[in-house]
C-alpha cells in the first residue's frame, strides 16, 4: 500500500491514511469510481472543514503574539458583555518544512507520527492538493449500529503540572462542553445516556480534562455530525455567537482545522475533531500549524498564547525530529 501511496503523491492524486488510537495498522483510502476516497473494505473517508463558508485555505503567515492577544482581549470583552459564554480563538504558526521530496517519504513520516502519538487518531491526507497531517486526541463520535460514544475534552496544561489541582477556568471550560453534549443528546432524543468524568487525560506533553459520554440513537452519521459539530471545544457557545466572533477576530481561514476527520461505513463511524494538525504546502516547503484555546470571561491573554504555543509545539517537535532523522 505504501508504494501506491507514493505513486498517488507523485501523480498528485487524492488519498488518505488514518490510524485509530491504540492500534498499530494504518488504513488506506484511494479514489473509487466516484469522487470518494474508499478503503479496500468499503469504508469511506470523511472530512469536512470547520466552517463551510470559510473553507478555502490560504497563507497569512504566522499569527503574531500581539495579534493573538488582541483577539483574546476582544473575545473576553464580548463574553463579559453577554454576547457569548465561550469562544475559541486560534492562531497559525508557519514554519519551513522540507521533508516530502517525493511520495516515498510518506511512510516514514506517518510511521513516526503514529509511534509518537499512539493514543491519538493519526492522519495524513491529500485531497485535491489540500494536504493535512495530524494527531488528534479528540473523538467527535464513534458509532456502531445504534450505540454512540463521544468525549468532552477541554482545559489544557503541561503534563508537568499534574500534581496541581485544575483551576476554575479550566473546569468551567470543560463543563461547558459537557453540558453542550448532554443538551444535544436530549434534543435528538438520545437514550441510555451515560457520562463518566471529568478526569485528567494526557496527550503528548499536554493534559486535558476529559469526560466520556455514551448514548443510543437511531440517527445516521450525517445527522449526528450536523448536531454535534462544531462543539464548544473548537467554536463557542452559543454556536452562532462563536462563529460570529471567530469570523470577526481571526484573520486566517481555519480550513479543515477544527473540522471533522475519519471514516464511515453503513453501520459504523470513527470520526474525530481535526486538532493538533498542520496544513502542508509542499511546493513552498512550508507547514502551517494550527492551534487555539477556549476563551472564558476570566481568561488571561498571555496564558492563552502560551497554551496555543504548547499545542502547536506538538507538531513542531514532530517536524524537528523528522528533520533530524533525515540528515
Amino acid at each position: 500500500m505504501w508504494s501506491r501511496i507514493a505513486q498517488a503523491w507523485d501523480h498528485q492524486e487524492s488519498f488518505a491514511i488514518g490510524r485509530l488510537p491504540h492500534t498499530t495498522e494504518a488504513k488506506f483510502f484511494f479514489l473509487g469510481k466516484i469522487d470518494e476516497l474508499i478503503s479496500t473494505d468499503g469504508d469511506r473517508w470523511f472530512t469536512i472543514p470547520f466552517d463551510r463558508a470559510r473553507a478555502e485555505s490560504h497563507d497569512n503567515g504566522s499569527t503574531l503574539r500581539e495579534e493573538h492577544q488582541h483577539s483574546v482581549k476582544m473575545a473576553i470583552q464580548a463574553i463579559q458583555a453577554g454576547e457569548a459564554e465561550k469562544v475559541v480563538i486560534s492562531k497559525v504558526k508557519s514554519v519551513s518544512f522540507d521533508l516530502i521530496k517525493d511520495g516515498s517519504e510518506i511512510e516514514r513520516i506517518f510511521s513516526k507520527l503514529s509511534d509518537k502519538f499512539p493514543s491519538a487518531f493519526t492522519f495524513f491526507y491529500s485531497i485535491k492538493n489540500e494536504v493535512w497531517i495530524g494527531a488528534t486526541p479528540e473523538i467527535l463520535l464513534e458509532k456502531k449500529d445504534h450505540n454512540v460514544k463521544t468525549v468532552s475534552l477541554a482545559g489544557t496544561r503541561l503534563a508537568s503540572s499534574s500534581d496541581k489541582e485544575w483551576g476554575q477556568k479550566e473546569r468551567h471550560e470543560q463543563q461547558v462542553v459537557t453540558d453542550f453534549i448532554a443538551n444535544t443528546i436530549k434534543e435528538i432524543n438520545g437514550k441510555s445516556v451515560q457520562i463518566e468524568g471529568p478526569f485528567t487525560a494526557q496527550a503528548a506533553h499536554l493534559e486535558h480534562l476529559k469526560s466520556e459520554v455514551s448514548f443510543q440513537t437511531d440517527l445516521d452519521v450525517d445527522a449526528l455530525v450536523s448536531a454535534f459539530h462544531p462543539t464548544p471545544a473548537v467554536c463557542g457557545l452559543p454556536k452562532e455567537a462563536g462563529f460570529k466572533l471567530i469570523n470577526q477576530l481571526e484573520k486566517h481561514s481555519r480550513g479543515n482545522y477544527a473540522g471533522v476527520v475519519g471514516w464511515t461505513s453503513a453501520q459504523s463511524a470513527h470520526l474525530f475533531v481535526q486538532l493538533r494538525c498542520a496544513r502542508i504546502d509542499a511546493a513552498a516547503n512550508k507547514a502551517h500549524i494550527f492551534s487555539g484555546g477556549g476563551i472564558m470571561k476570566d481568561s488571561i491573554p498571555e496564558k492563552e498564547w502560551e497554551e496555543a504555543e504548547n499545542k502547536a509545539n506538538v507538531m513542531l517537535n514532530l517536524f524537528s525530529e523528522l528533520a533530524s532523522q533525515r540528515k
